[in-house]
Order: C-alpha cells, then structure tokens, then sequence
C-alpha cells in the first residue's frame, strides 16, 4: 500500500528548458497559470519497480476518472523524484534530492537507478548527502545538481487572506463517490469473473481506459471471449508498438473493433 500525503491545488508556473540550449536554459511560459494538482505520497516507494508500478496505476486512475488525459509527451502529467538511501537495518531515512519533471516512466526508472547508486557511493566514500533538487539528463542518463532545496519553513508559507476555507462535508463526499465509474481494479475483477479471462489477460486490457473501451467494442461482435482478448494483445499491441503510438492513440490505427 502506497500513502497518499497530500495533495496540493496550484497554478502551472511555466517550465525550465535545459537540454535544447548549449550555453544555458530557456524559459517555457506557455502552460502558466494552468491549474494543476500534485499528489504527494508518504515515502512508501522502495524501488524503481516499485515507483513505475505505483504511477501506472495512479495514471489508469486518473484516466478512468476522467481527470487528466495523461498525456506525458504533452505535459499532462510529469513526476518528480524525491529520493533518500540508508544502511540495511536503519529505520532513520536519509537526506533526501529531488529531481523534477520527469517526463515518462522509463526516465522515472532510469533516473530513480542512477540517483540511489550515486547517493550510495558519496556515502561510501565518505561524503554526505546535501539536501537538494537536481535535474535529470536523459540523454546523459546523469543527474545534475541545480540549487540547495530549502525546508518547508524556508518558504515562509502564510494563509491567502482572499480565499476562504472550503468545507468538504460527507454529503458532498457522498455524491462524488456515486459518479465515480468502474475503476481499473474492478474492471479487471469483472473481465476474470465474467468472461474467464486469466489474470494476466485482464491486466493488460485494463490498464488503459482507451484498451478496456476498445476491448469492450470488439466483444460486442463475438462470443470468443479470449480469442478477443488473443488478438489485443497480440496483433493490436503490435501494431501499436510498429507505429510508436502510446495505448490512448489506439483509435487511430484505422481497425475498427468490428
């Protein structure tokens, strides 16, 4: 079980640009003032496995619910890494980096890898960990450090006198917990149960919103369940794949479910 800390309501404020620039960095302030949420975990994550497993299935979630298309090449949803090593045995974490923006999860993987091994040989070394935010160099496959992250207290946080506190009572809770639809894990419990289908099978059809309509379009035409099931992810994943199209692009590779 992953914890969820926090979430925080903000305002975009544009984006650092560091890779397309030799002599330094560019200012992108095009998504500036676009409302965006950050959902802040407890430090539950143990490994680069881990932290992919969690954020595909936060992203299926979101997805489902409608929230955010999710689009990572686009800037819909971006992660940071907040990342901390310790000895076997510990039960204190360590000084913790951040690295921010990531852009998919193979830079999640790659850069959550290369910062553990890094913090672990300063450690050995002798070195101590300073506490700070770091970028990510994708082409490099290094971390670069950026600027000294400061506490929370630092950013001398006071209350916004012109907004007032909402108040989220069960009622309201109520009523959005009702127009949630069927999310991911319930899809997949219903695929196994009702069309026999293994585990396996069932993930994969659902972990995109786009795979599970589409799936659910062609079996309207069969009562071969599993030779469906057999073709999605078989032809239709390799042809996405040929194509170099992200799951949601599935209505463009021109097959109808039919």
């Amino acid at each position: 079980r992953i914890g969820i800390k926090r979430i925080h309501i903000e305002e975009d404020a544009g984006k650092l640009l560091h890779d397309q620039w030799e002599d330094g960095s560019l200012v992108d302030f095009n998504r500036c003032g676009v409302p965006l949420i950050e959902i802040v975990t407890e430090p539950d994550l143990r490994s680069s496995e881990e932290a992919k497993m969690f954020l595909e299935k936060l992203k299926a979630i979101l997805e489902y619910t409608e929230v955010s298309d999710c689009k990572m090449q686009e800037g819909s949803l971006r992660v940071d890494v907040n990342l901390s090593v310790r000895p076997k045995g510990s039960s204190e974490f360590g000084t913790r980096t951040e690295m921010k923006n990531l852009n998919s999860f193979r830079s999640v993987v790659r850069a959550i890898e290369y910062e553990a091994k890094r913090q672990i040989e300063v450690i050995k070394s002798g070195g101590k960990i300073v506490q700070e935010t770091r970028r990510w160099d994708d082409t490099k496959g290094i971390s670069l450090s950026m600027r000294t992250k400061e506490e929370a207290h630092d950013y001398r946080y006071f209350p916004e006198p012109d907004l007032p506190p909402i108040i989220v009572d069960d009622e309201w809770i109520e009523s959005i917990k009702k127009r949630i639809p069927e999310l991911p894990s319930e899809k997949k419990q219903r695929y196994i149960k009702e069309y026999a289908l293994p585990e396996y099978d069932a993930e994969l059809l659902t972990s995109s919103k786009a795979i599970a309509n589409y799936f659910e379009e062609c079996i309207k035409y069969t009562t071969n369940i599993k030779s469906a099931s057999n073709w999605m992810m078989g032809e239709i994943m390799r042809i996405l794949n040929d194509k170099g199209l992200e799951a949601d692009e599935i209505v463009n590779i021109k097959i109808k479910p039919a």
